[in-house]
């Protein structure tokens, strides 16, 4: 009997701890909404479709099977703010969504959308990016870019032996969590008097193809540099570039984002270090604001700093095995 007794105990704690993972991943709206027809539903409209935006999509579907909600991944097929902005808007003005999460690449063109969101009561939360004016949603959920900006250049500099010039690169020299970025690398240089840049930063554009090119001509105008920084997952084009004509390792070459590409690269040594910022969970908490928010009516956190990850060849082994992430 004393052995039937602990058998049934032990069920009974496992069926406890079984619960309780429910309740923290929502139990299906547990408190809330029913997961019926009436679930809770999300569109989810970022900049473009891409290795480094799919992390966004993975994360988001997670929260959305944690909550019992649905979400709808959508995004133009390379960046266009106008068919963004309409994406929005109709998400907006369908009636089919109870909540918006939303990267900004711009400054005022999303603002009449997000604050019509608002005005129906739907919760909007930013992330990735956002005016640099002011925040529109009712969080932010990203990177703190000056600090990572600052990151990156710390480890290029090091790696340059304190000495030398570099240059930048930027797929939108005007966005501001580039322009911040950037802003992080002039603070890093600060620390090597031995240290110059050697032009004004270089728009590479938001086409690979188009960057690689606008790279290689960077090297042909600037022959002698010892670094080069990017400031955005299109860095992968200076691997590209480095990689193809044989120059990999020839200067210390760092960037953002952790995509295929670039870790490939990193184990190559053709760059020497990026900075992720965990786009994976940049997808999953708004979600999981949305979630609160509609639930139980528990208003955003203010801001969620997702981190920058350092990543070299030292390390990078470690993403390359969970994907990226």
């Amino acid at each position: 009997m004393k052995g039937k007794k602990v058998i049934a105990l032990f069920l009974v704690i496992i069926l406890v701890v079984i619960m309780g993972m429910m309740a923290a991943c929502g139990g299906g709206n547990t408190g809330g909404r029913a997961a019926t027809e009436d679930t809770f539903k999300v569109a989810m409209i970022v900049h473009e479709i891409s290795a480094f935006t799919d992390a966004f999509n993975r994360g988001a579907q997670n929260a959305a099977e944690c909550f019992g909600m649905k979400v709808d991944f959508m995004a133009p097929d390379a960046i266009d703010i106008p068919k963004q902005v309409a994406m929005l808007e109709s998400a907006v003005n369908s009636g089919e969504y109870d909540g918006i999460a939303c990267t900004v690449m711009d400054d005022n063109a999303f603002t009449d959308a997000i604050n019509t969101a608002k005005s129906k009561g739907m919760p909007v939360i930013v992330f990735n990016v956002d005016s640099s004016v002011a925040p529109l949603g009712d969080s932010y959920v990203g990177q703190n870019s000056i600090q990572a900006g600052y990151s990156v250049a710390k480890v290029v500099f090091e790696k340059m032996g304190g000495k030398g010039t570099y240059i930048t690169v930027s797929a939108i020299p005007t966005l501001g969590v580039l322009v911040d970025r950037t802003a992080g690398f002039a603070l890093a240089q600060e620390e090597y008097p031995g240290i110059s840049i050697a032009g004004p930063q270089i728009d590479i554009g938001t086409d690979m193809t188009a960057a690689v090119a606008a790279v290689e001509n960077a090297f042909t105008a600037y022959p002698d540099i010892d670094g080069i920084i990017g400031t955005d997952h299109f860095s992968e084009s200076i691997g590209m570039y480095l990689d193809a004509s044989g120059k990999g390792g020839s200067v210390v070459a760092g960037g953002f984002d952790i995509t295929p590409g670039i870790m490939n690269y990193l184990v190559n040594d053709v760059m020497q270090v990026t900075c992720g910022q965990n786009p994976f969970m940049q997808g999953f908490y708004p979600i999981q604001m949305i979630y609160h928010k509609l639930a139980f009516d528990i208003d955003p956190v203010k801001g969620i700093d997702t981190g920058a990850a350092i990543v070299t060849k030292d390390n990078v082994q470690k993403y390359i095995d969970s994907g990226g992430e």
